[in-house]
């Protein structure tokens, strides 16, 4: 087993951020869709203190996986890069790990924003609908997130995976 005929190490390794940088990009896309559910008139009429309580709720069980998953990716793409510079550099894929490493940090950039959201839609204790306004630029903010610097985190790693398993 150890000579890699079943399980090669270092594919596992090369393959491990493009695979939670995947997960991130759609764990953070269905956030978006479900989350929008809220928005809609038809359900934000209906109960307005429902959204405050069930958001504060789901946000932060779902929180630790995002941000789980975001260390992986990022600590994966740093253990590629130390573990044969030589190798990478010379198939191309040095940077792109990098470049996906500096991406998925930066995901928590927009902790501050989120959780400044968070806030104000749970504390939406009054009930007058303000929680789904907040709601809406949480959404904001997450579209932004996603599309920058998860999606771009997950097309370096795609590249970088790409090229590291490719032929020399």
């Amino acid at each position: 087993m150890a000579s890699g005929a079943f399980f090669d190490l270092n594919t596992a390794l090369r393959l491990a951020p493009v695979i939670t940088a995947s997960a991130t990009v759609t764990f953070v896309g269905n956030l978006q869709w479900i989350y929008e559910l809220f928005t809609r008139a038809e359900l934000a009429a209906k109960d307005k203190t429902f959204l405050p309580r069930w958001f504060n709720t789901a946000f932060w069980i779902g929180m630790p996986k995002v941000l789980g998953l975001v260390t992986a990716s990022a600590i994966g793409a740093v253990l590629n890069i130390r573990s044969n510079p030589g190798d990478l550099k010379a198939k191309g894929a040095y940077a792109w790990y990098f470049y996906g490493a500096v991406l998925s940090a930066a995901h928590l950039l927009f902790i501050p924003a989120a959780v400044a959201r968070t806030k104000e839609i749970a504390e939406d204790a009054k009930g007058d609908g303000q929680s789904v306004e907040e709601m809406k630029g949480w959404l904001r903010v997450n579209a932004l997130r996603t599309l920058t610097v998860d999606t771009g985190a997950w097309i370096c790693f795609v590249i970088a995976t790409v090229k590291a398993l490719g032929p020399a």
